[in-house]
């Protein structure tokens, strides 16, 4: 299953960049984040590890968390695992104007085992509205 957002920021582009790679943002723009734990290498650098804890209706939340492709102010690629589900989120930055920066996420996602992916067609909306409302909560944090 794939979703697209796109969204834009009035906000330069090493400014959106930076932010967005930084955990410590993430609690305040990804519904459900609590922290992160670094488990190998340094994160933002291609082929660290970390453990991602997050919070939802069913209580708490493991994810593993794979730095893939990380381009300062282009490109910032994560693979996110679960015993239930693999993803891979894609940010590609795009400079717009001088002050506005295009943020175009693609997650994808498997769902495990493939049973399941059955569903899939049921939580795609659900997916994308809350990718959306995640994005929008990141441009809220960066222009207020």
């Amino acid at each position: 299953m794939t979703i697209k957002t796109v969204i834009d920021i009035r906000r330069p582009i090493s400014e959106v960049f930076t932010e967005l790679v930084n955990p410590d943002n993430m609690p305040k723009w990804i519904e459900g984040f609590v922290k992160i734990e670094k488990v190998k290498g340094k994160r933002p650098r291609r082929g660290s590890i970390s453990k991602q804890i997050h919070k939802d209706s069913k209580g708490r939340m493991e994810l593993r968390e794979e730095i893939l492709l990380y381009e300062r102010n282009k490109k910032f690629e994560v693979r996110l695992s679960h015993k239930n589900m693999d993803t891979k989120q894609s940010f590609e930055f795009v400079s717009q104007a001088p002050a506005v920066t295009r943020v175009t996420l693609v997650t994808q996602t498997r769902l495990i085992p493939a049973f399941i992916a059955i569903f899939s067609v049921f939580m795609k909306g659900s997916m994308k509205r809350q990718q959306e409302a995640n994005l929008m909560r990141f441009k809220k944090l960066m222009e207020k």
